[in-house]
């Protein structure tokens, strides 16, 4: 079944109450400086000029979202499981050097507001789930060489960021779906060929059903993640990206720094025990 298809059932078939059908009904809201900035193809000046946003890292510490009663995943971790074919070495090595890990590690304040993001779409009969949130700057460079082979340039160098001190490394971005309790299916998520930029497919006149409901999907997340009381920053070119005190998110916000800067999971942290 064809990707598009297969979401659009999937959000078929989860029965949304009021509070929920109101947010899909609302447009995204983004400023004209910020569509500018971003560009439709994701390629706007923000990419560099975000990353000269000065740095004054408040050094909170990263946590396991698992603590937190969230569900995560690391999204390159999965990649290489499932997607690069030459994977046993480079693998291992990732592994071996603590670069991935089965659970998304976020700085606490980040975490903190997701599971009162989660606990509130619970009560609607949906859920949260971590898809990517710290990444190693390494890892990310290497992966984008890999998947660019199985998923091309194009759609690599419009999703995955080339820099520096990349927000995800920073433990304060994230990258989040929109999940189904009543089904256990996810409704908001990307694939190859999606349009992945929100105000490009909010100012499309004319849009087929499959589009229409993966956009209100999309509504949910912004206009939850960005509400006064958990104020995230939205990432105007992947909608499923948001964050708080990394240099793009402070840049987008037009604040003068970034509270937070690269960091690394704690080197005691252990899989089993306290």
């Amino acid at each position: 079944m064809d990707d598009s298809v297969k979401q659009f059932q999937r959000i078929s078939d989860h029965k949304f109450d009021g509070w929920a059908a109101d947010l899909m009904e609302k447009p995204y809201i983004f400023s004209e400086w910020e569509k500018t900035q971003v560009g439709e193809n994701n390629d706007g000046s923000y990419r560099q000029e975000y990353q000269k946003l000065p740095i004054k890292d408040n050094s909170e510490e990263l946590v396991n979202c698992g603590d937190y009663g969230l569900v995560s995943k690391d999204y390159y971790l999965n990649v290489y499981l499932d997607e690069i074919t030459a994977k046993k070495e480079k693998l291992l090595d990732q592994l071996q050097n603590r670069n991935l890990y089965p659970f998304a590690w976020l700085r606490k304040s980040i975490a903190t507001k997701l599971r009162k993001v989660d606990l509130l779409l619970r009560l609607h009969g949906l859920f949260l789930v971590i898809n990517s949130g710290w990444r190693d700057t390494q890892t990310q460079t290497d992966s984008k060489k890999l998947m660019s082979k199985e998923f091309g340039n194009k759609y690599v160098d419009k999703a995955i960021a080339s820099v520096s001190v990349s927000p995800h490394s920073t433990g304060g971005a994230c990258d989040l779906e929109l999940w189904s309790l009543q089904t256990g299916c996810p409704l908001s998520y990307s694939y190859p060929g999606d349009i992945i930029n929100s105000f490009v497919l909010e100012q499309k006149q004319q849009l087929n059903e499959i589009n229409i409901a993966r956009m209100k999907m999309r509504r949910i997340l912004f206009h939850l993640l960005t509400a006064p009381e958990f104020d995230f920053v939205a990432h105007p070119g992947e909608f499923w990206h948001f964050g708080d005190g990394d240099q793009l998110s402070a840049y987008l916000k037009k604040q003068k720094f970034a509270k937070f800067g690269y960091i690394k999971p704690p080197t005691d942290f252990k899989f089993h025990g306290n």
